[in-house]
């Protein structure tokens, strides 16, 4: 049996809530934030695969401009084949920005620096350096 943990992670980010929403769900954008090809049938049930099947899953839930669940898996990187974990992201407003709550279960203890590392490296560093729309 995989020993597993669950990863949380909040950050400030100054933009808003619509348009990290739209970057997360839109392929277009996504790719371009990360730096990997990505494909998204953003309805809830739909499949994504980002960096050519490296991470894919299935849309769960979405809110608009307020929750995304999805959920999860790698196919590298010593994630055990058929694992999956369960990703929430959550957006709150405020004044300035936007506050992202993530709350990432039942990821491999193996896997664990991997994925935290990667949040920073592929989304939440990104996204801090992009222009807020108007």
């Amino acid at each position: 049996m995989t020993s597993v943990v669950d990863i949380c992670q909040q950050v400030f980010l100054p933009l808003s809530a619509h348009d990290i929403y739209e970057t997360l769900l839109d392929s277009r954008r996504h790719s371009i934030l990360t730096g990997l090809p990505c494909t998204i049938d953003r309805r809830p049930g739909g499949d994504f695969q980002v960096g050519e099947n490296m991470i894919s899953g299935t849309l769960i839930q979405l809110v608009p401009d307020e929750r995304i669940v999805q959920s999860w898996e790698i196919t590298s990187y010593g994630w055990p084949p058929g694992h999956s974990s369960r990703l929430a992201i959550e957006l709150t407003p405020t004044t300035d920005g936007t506050i992202v709550s993530l709350e990432q279960t039942s990821v491999p203890a193996d896997c664990e620096s991997f994925i935290r590392a990667g949040w920073h490296q592929y989304y939440w560093k990104p996204l801090g350096a992009m222009e807020r729309s108007a």
